[in-house]
């Protein structure tokens, strides 16, 4: 009995830790996640964290901006973001700057109604000559 009960806490921890669908567009599957910030302090506003999978046999040149909204507002926005994705592959996280901060909001703002967050300006293009490497040597790992 105990047993199972720490396997199933086990099991909804780490599904809380997945990440979930959120657009899927062109050969282009963008999913997210919402994750405290380790650097910062204990308190600190949660961080979204974004995946890119190529789901067609081609590399692919994606460029996107994520908008915050607060009560039907813009509240903030990132910078235009670009990446190049080999077939088959996937980026994610801090280390390929797919890591967006909000600082004015707390874990239950995240989860209010009047919060919304989109992906916009997706631009997903057929690009063989793109260079991964290059792309990621010119951007900065964490805004």
């Amino acid at each position: 009995m105990i047993i199972a009960l720490f396997i199933s806490s086990l099991t909804a921890v780490m599904s809380a830790q997945d990440y979930k669908e959120k657009i899927t567009k062109d050969s282009i599957k963008i999913s997210y996640k919402w994750r405290k910030d380790k650097i910062l302090k204990k308190d600190s506003p949660h961080v979204l964290l974004l995946e890119i999978e190529n789901l067609s046999k081609s590399k692919l040149t994606v460029s996107f901006n994520i908008l915050f909204y607060w009560k039907a507002q813009l509240h903030s926005s990132s910078n235009t973001k670009k990446y190049c994705i080999k077939p088959g592959k996937r980026i994610q996280g801090k280390k390929h700057g797919l890591a967006f901060h909000s600082n004015v909001f707390t874990l239950n703002d995240y989860f209010d109604p009047m919060f919304s967050w989109i992906i916009d300006d997706l631009i997903v293009e057929i690009n063989e000559s793109c260079n991964q490497r290059l792309n990621l040597k010119l951007k900065p790992a964490y805004p």
